[in-house]
């Protein structure tokens, strides 16, 4: 028998050993979000995936139903087929979108597994002898798997867009280290595996969620601490460098013509917010070091689905400026560590790296702990090093062995722990609330439960800190104009104020929405304290806004006026309201064409004289015949349904 025989047998052990403890792993991450996958769906989970429902599988529906949003309507195309599929398959139901959603995190978990390992085998040779490196991917994808910061994209249905996103990239991060590791034995094959990950996975990763071009800053990351831009082989001496270039350059050179051609694309959403480009620059600062804190200190009490209450710095003071010299010092510490310790610079940086697009320039809110998803194993990874480094002290090994398991099983029990909040809307809501009463949708919350269950009293108190918190905008008046409905009078200048404010105010998918119930119960003769007409004073003012963050909420905003103008038979003022509409969407996608058409079919249709709704529908389009045809976009009017008017 060979020497090293035993050896062999010990390794093939531990190797099984290993594959015994993932599938624990997969099994407990299974068990943690168990009590959450019969919650409901949250926020804007109804709004995105009721876009993305198929009656049948053709073209023309898909099409129209799917391509839809920003850059000609690909954006996030392969996470809303998913969507769209699991729909078809499986309905509107929340607890399949969760349940597919934890069998992704779980697939990610074990990408995450043999990247780390890559990670370590390029890193630190020395350490894979023994299969060293798979014990530290073990434990650094334990972390990830099972860490309670991970539940509010996990559980929230609509984040499939970052469980897809990170899905294909990880597998792209795999495909260009293991490619790198291969160049120099395999030139050909390295090569063609690094190939298949930037030309196949990342672009859909980018098609599931578009902050995937962040992948261009990774690879460069990992490419400058793990390999240095300096292959052996021949072959991909100069080839390596030049796609590595190539590849990190296009999304600069792509945002850059983005913000000098169009930068409304990006910056226009400036509008719809209560802070500036710079005000956002300057929370963010505070917001990286919550997300640092809730990393490393994992307390799910601090941990939460509603954010919106997180504070705007509008200064530059000394608690900022400390703040960003200490994430200054974070990266210069990881730079001076790029020689002695390029693993622990690579984890450091790569938190940074994942934040480049959503806690910067970008007029998103402030703060939402999906943004962590793939940030957070770089702190996993810098952690579980450090510890390595101790254990080969004397008499350090046990300790830090028994601790690292305490860490994981901690991690575990504290997700169950959050998952179980998730395990009911009202139960999430009271939970958020408890921790965040300043959140506006914590308190929309609580507003919605006492008005649900009679309890006007409490209803009234959760109306007057809508109120409070947002003393600018028209929806929160709204609010309190259905709730008031059934009173002799109106408290003096309420209608007034929310006249003001709709004009002056933020427009949001909430005040819009909100401005049909209210009309609704108007017409419907439940709510006699409002005046004739107030609802289409309102709807005019909406519509004139132009604070509103997102194209679709400008459309529908002119939708529902031209609605109430239409039912109040001015239908001069429903025209000029659809086409406002119209122009909108002629600069976004068919789908939002589609969308149009449809209003305006709908609109057209009140108009009792067939004649004169076809009438309608030709003047609505003048102009738009030809872009109408090229995309196949009919105005379905029920009295007589038209294609586009002959006559343009």
């Amino acid at each position: 028998m060979p020497e090293n025989a035993p050896d062999q047998g010990r390794f093939f052990s531990r190797q099984f050993v290993l594959v015994l403890i993932i599938v624990a792993l997969i099994c407990a991450t299974l068990l943690a979000y168990t009590p959450g996958l019969e919650g409901d769906f949250v926020l804007d989970d109804a709004a995105n995936l009721q876009q993305a429902q198929l009656e049948t599988l053709t073209w023309k529906e898909a099409r129209l139903t799917l391509l839809s949003g920003r850059f000609a309507g690909i954006s996030r195309i392969v996470t809303r087929i998913s969507f769209a599929l699991t729909q078809y398959s499986s309905g509107y139901d929340a607890p399949t979108f969760k349940y597919q959603n934890v069998l992704l995190h779980l697939a990610n978990g074990l990408l995450v597994f043999w990247l780390v390992a890559l990670f370590v085998q390029a890193g630190d040779p020395r350490a894979t002898g023994g299969g060293e490196q798979y014990w530290t991917a073990l434990l650094v994808s334990a972390i990830w798997l099972l860490h309670p910061l991970q539940v509010s994209t996990v559980l929230y249905a609509v984040q499939r867009l970052v469980l897809l996103s990170a899905f294909f990239s990880l597998i792209a991060l795999v495909c260009y280290v293991k490619g790198r590791l291969l160049i120099e034995s395999a030139p050909t094959f390295g090569l063609t595996l690094i190939l298949v990950g930037l030309l196949l996975f990342w672009p859909l990763a980018i098609l599931s969620k578009e902050n995937a071009v962040l992948l261009a800053p990774a690879l460069l990351l990992v490419e400058l601490t793990l390999f240095g831009f300096k292959p052996k082989s021949r072959l991909a001496r100069w080839r390596i460098p030049t796609i590595a270039g190539f590849f990190f350059l296009l999304p600069i050179v792509l945002l850059s013509g983005i913000l000098l051609l169009a930068p409304d694309t990006l910056l226009g959403g400036y509008a719809g917010r209560d802070f500036d480009i710079a005000e956002r620059l300057l929370t963010q600062v505070h917001a990286i070091w919550f997300y640092l804190r809730l990393i490393l200190f994992p307390v799910p009490a601090q941990m939460g689905l509603y954010h919106d209450g997180f504070p705007v710095q509008r200064v530059l003071d000394l608690r900022t400026i400390i703040g960003m010299l200490g994430l200054t010092a974070l990266v210069s510490i990881a730079l001076t560590l790029r020689r002695t310790a390029p693993l622990i610079t690579l984890g450091i940086l790569w938190f940074f790296v994942w934040h480049l697009v959503e806690s910067t320039i970008v007029p998103l809110e402030m703060v939402f702990e999906h943004r962590n998803y793939l940030a957070l194993l770089g702190p996993a990874m810098v952690l579980v090093l450090a510890g390595q480094r101790l254990s080969h002290a004397p008499n350090l090994q046990r300790p830090l062995a028994i601790g690292a398991f305490a860490l994981v099983l901690l991690l575990g029990l504290n997700t169950a722990s959050r998952a179980f909040s998730w395990s009911s809307y009202e139960l999430l809501v009271r939970t958020e609330y408890q921790r965040a009463p300043h959140s506006v949708r914590a308190v929309e919350g609580m507003f919605v439960l006492a008005n649900n269950r009679g309890d006007r009293k409490a209803a009234r108190i959760y109306l007057d800190q809508l109120s409070a918190l947002l003393p600018n905008d028209a929806w929160p008046l709204l609010y309190e104009i259905i709730f008031r409905c059934q009173d002799d009078q109106l408290p003096s200048g309420l209608l007034k104020t929310a006249l003001h404010r709709a004009a002056t105010g933020r427009v949001t998918p909430a005040l819009v929405s909100t401005l049909g119930e209210l009309d609704t119960a108007v017409r419907q003769q439940r709510c006699p304290v409002v005046p004739p007409g107030f609802t289409l004073h309102l709807a005019k003012n909406i519509a004139g806004n132009e604070r509103a963050h997102m194209t679709s909420v400008r459309i529908k905003a002119y939708h529902q006026w031209a609605v109430l103008a239409a039912l109040s038979r001015d239908m001069d003022t429903a025209r000029s309201a659809l086409r406002s509409a119209l122009a909108l969407a002629a600069s976004d996608s068919p789908a939002r064409l589609d969308q149009v058409a449809t209003q305006i079919g709908q609109i057209a249709s009140i108009v009792p004289d067939p004649a004169h709704a076809v009438a309608f529908a030709a003047s609505t389009t003048e102009g738009y015949g030809e872009q109408l045809r090229k995309e196949k976009v009919d105005i379905p009017i029920p009295v007589h349904a038209i294609a586009v008017p002959p006559n343009q």
